[in-house]
């Protein structure tokens, strides 16, 4: 039955846990971000944490990449970090000053759809057509002054909403 519960995590943040994704590669990976800072990772069938970071400060959102070991946070001061959960420590790879003061509400990682020519697909109204790596597609976002982002790591279309 898909309406009972599987798992619970209790009392693992240290304030109110704000935002939870589940790993692309891996179905039984959850991660939660909460108002504590920090982004925990857990093992919905072991019913364990298996890893946690210490982001910047309080994470508003998080959303995993599709290769399942590289995460984005935002936070409440409208900073983004993006981690690499293969790396030891919680050092962010990147961190943008993406929509201060505002906090950040959500983070998309997007891909490219292409078309039979391998032609970029035309522009939308409030969409950005660029190619940039994704550390280029994020720093593009920085100065935007939309609280959601979504970004298309290679190349990136980036996305404001």
């Amino acid at each position: 039955d898909s309406r009972s519960q599987k798992a619970a995590f209790r009392a693992v943040h240290g304030a109110p846990a704000t935002s939870a994704c589940f790993s692309p590669v891996n179905n039984l990976l959850l991660a939660t971000g909460g108002l504590d800072g920090h982004i925990h990772f857990f093992d919905v069938v072991e019913k364990r944490l298996v890893k946690s970071i210490k982001a910047g400060g309080p994470i508003t959102a998080v959303h995993f990449l599709d290769d399942g070991s590289t995460i984005a946070a935002g936070r409440s001061d409208g900073v983004v970090e993006l981690f690499d959960l293969r790396r030891r420590g919680s050092s962010p790879l990147l961190t943008l000053d993406a929509h201060k003061p505002e906090p950040v509400r959500a983070l998309l990682f997007q891909h490219k759809s292409s078309t039979k020519q391998g032609k970029t697909p035309s522009k939308t109204p409030g969409r950005k057509a660029v190619s940039r790596s994704s550390t280029e597609a994020l720093q593009a976002v920085a100065h935007g002054d939309s609280p959601q982002v979504a970004i298309n790591p290679s190349p990136a279309t980036v996305s404001t909403f």
